[in-house]
């Protein structure tokens, strides 16, 4: 079966697409404008989240800023056992 869609380049964010932050939040609040997010505008969006009582929006801001925070790929050492397996009593 043919794709019935044509082979358009995708756009990272539309030309019309909002950049107030109010209308941000009312995308997010949608399910969609995640792409939208960024961070010039993740602090006032966090900030919408708690002012609307939307603690899982608030929550998932915060996980992408602090993802996209300097120095916050994690830890670069190996992994260990985990220090009950190597300091239990046998």
């Amino acid at each position: 079966m043919a794709d019935l869609r044509p082979d358009l380049p995708v756009a990272a964010t539309p030309v019309d697409a909002p950049t107030d932050p109010d209308s941000i939040f009312r995308l997010l609040k949608r399910g969609l404008g995640h792409e939208l997010v960024s961070e010039g505008n993740v602090g006032e969006l966090i900030q919408l989240a708690i002012e609307h009582g939307q603690p899982q929006i608030e929550q998932e801001l915060r996980e992408w800023h602090t993802g996209c925070s300097p120095g916050a790929a994690g830890s670069t050492g190996a992994p260990t056992g985990g220090f009950n397996r190597n300091n239990a009593k046998r």
